[in-house]
């Protein structure tokens, strides 16, 4: 039920991983070269990649949650009225 939670995770994760055998090569030529900057630099190129269309499945989150509270509010409701008496 909740696997399209870890879907969007493992793409995540499937995304960091393939930019970091992208530039693999770089890395370890920064790495030999000592040159701190280009390292952060391409670090955070993985970083970036991770988090590239990662609000799409955070608002399909929120918007299944108010749709289950407005949801079981409206059942709530329906069953006062219906039953008056009580």
């Amino acid at each position: 039920m909740t696997g399209f939670i870890w879907s969007a995770r493992d793409l995540t994760r499937a995304r960091r991983l393939a930019k970091l055998e992208e530039i693999q090569n770089r890395l370890v030529h920064a790495a030999k070269d000592s040159d701190i900057d280009e390292i952060r630099g391409l670090l955070k190129e993985v970083e970036l990649a991770g988090q590239e269309k990662q609000g799409f499945s955070h608002r399909a989150i929120l918007t299944f949650a108010a749709g289950t509270i407005i949801f079981t509010l409206s059942c709530v409701l329906i069953a006062f009225t219906m039953t008056s008496d009580g």
